[in-house]
């Protein structure tokens, strides 16, 4: 299917196109009729900024047979800020110019071109190989109400972490089993306040360890997710510096619903996501946001996470089947093992996520840990009250210390 010309018209430049495409002109066609009866199914630039060849390579996995790479970016892929052209990072250029969220290269060809706008930053972010990852790394565990499986978990991480430049924090969700009074009294760093549900209790321990610590890949546990094995961590910082994010492949992910083998540098590809323990780079947070606090409870909330991280390119891939385009994650299965407890489980707030995550599920763009003025105050509170605990910083081992408590 052919966008109307007065869609393409938008980001068509005649005189580039004319100049660029001399034949065009030679045999009297106008450019953009020529472009709209001809040139997009052949895969010409209808500007210096959109390549059509390349646009078509790189976003194979996303496009309908069929489809023209002109089609698939008018119609998705600005909104999904798919990058036009190989020096034009549309996330990026966004975060520099939100006006230009609706579509990235319209407006740099009509207002950032003319004030010469950079299309890229001067300093590309490449993720890392990822057994030459620089800066520290943070592992987080999320808990509520779960004192003596939270113990348990403590003392695996500690016990099982190679790694020295480690931050670590639980982020506890208004516990009030004594969990609170336990972490301090064992030194652990803790990031705590009301219950406010897994996706803003997830932010916590994400947001403090990413942005306040600086970590360069967030490890994060649920409570019940331990690790069995001595460097444990290794694997999920190298899936997390190699694709951005990567969550738990469980023993129900196998071939043949998926592909791959479940390693770093072959995640399994499957339909489904989990939420046990997943490990994300600070740039994938960077870009596509945090937990969408409008969840509630939990259930829900880290499917929409991960979907939005996939279509910020982090994390997974989309896969034409039948001419559907289902999205598939990426998921390692490496180092942990899960420990099945007690769960809150409250059937209506589940119920409310599901009908939340139907509503939502497709909204774009980046989401910050907080909703509103008031979350943000809240939020920041719990953080700041957090650090100033820490004066020492967030180790996961002190010198000494944790050797006598033990």
């Amino acid at each position: 299917m052919t966008q109307p010309a007065q869609l393409v018209a938008g980001f068509f430049d005649p005189a580039w196109y004319a100049e660029r495409y001399p034949d065009v002109l030679a045999a009297g066609w106008d450019p953009l009729q020529h472009y709209m009866t001809y040139g997009a199914a052949e895969e010409r630039d209808p500007n210096r900024w959109f390549d059509s060849a390349w646009y078509r390579s790189y976003y194979v996995h996303v496009m309908k047979p069929g489809m023209t790479a002109l089609d698939h970016y008018l119609q998705s892929g600005a909104a999904a800020l798919r990058n036009p052209h190989p020096n034009f990072d549309a996330p990026w250029y966004v975060a520099q110019h939100p006006e230009a969220a609706a579509n990235p290269l319209t407006w740099h060809l009509s207002v950032g071109e003319g004030r010469f706008w950079p299309t890229e930053p001067a300093f590309p972010i490449l993720h890392e190989p990822a057994s030459q990852a620089r800066g520290r790394i943070g592992i987080g565990i999320i808990t509520c109400n779960r004192k003596d499986l939270l113990r348990q978990t403590i003392q695996r991480v500690r016990q099982y972490t190679r790694r020295t430049d480690v931050d670590f924090v639980v982020a506890d969700d208004g516990s009030t089993d004594g969990s609170v009074a336990m972490l301090r009294e064992q030194d652990v760093p803790v990031v705590t306040g009301v219950n406010m549900g897994v996706a803003w209790n997830k932010n916590r321990a994400l947001y403090l360890l990413a942005q306040v610590r600086g970590c360069v890949a967030v490890i994060l546990l649920e409570d019940d997710t331990m690790p069995d094995r001595t460097g444990w961590e290794d694997a999920w910082i190298s899936a997390a510096l190699r694709w951005g994010h990567v969550s738990y492949a469980g023993s129900w992910v196998a071939p043949p619903d998926s592909t791959g083998s479940g390693t770093p540098e072959d995640p399994f590809l499957d339909h489904r996501v989990t939420a046990q323990c997943a490990s994300y780079a600070r740039d994938a947070l960077n870009w596509a946001g945090y937990f969408d606090t409008r969840f509630r409870g939990f259930g829900s909330e880290h499917i929409e996470h991960s979907r939005r991280l996939v279509r910020f390119g982090y994390g997974g891939c989309y896969h034409v089947v039948k001419g559907d385009e289902p999205m598939l994650f990426a998921m390692i299965r490496s180092g942990v093992a899960m420990h099945p407890a007690a769960s809150a489980f409250n059937r209506a707030l589940v119920d409310r996520n599901d009908a939340l995550l139907r509503q939502i599920v497709n909204e774009e763009g980046y989401r910050a840990p907080w909703r509103d003025i008031t979350e943000m105050k809240q939020f920041r509170a719990e953080i700041q009250s957090a650090v100033a605990a820490r004066p020492a910083g967030f180790a996961l081992r002190r010198p000494g210390l944790f050797q006598r408590r033990t």
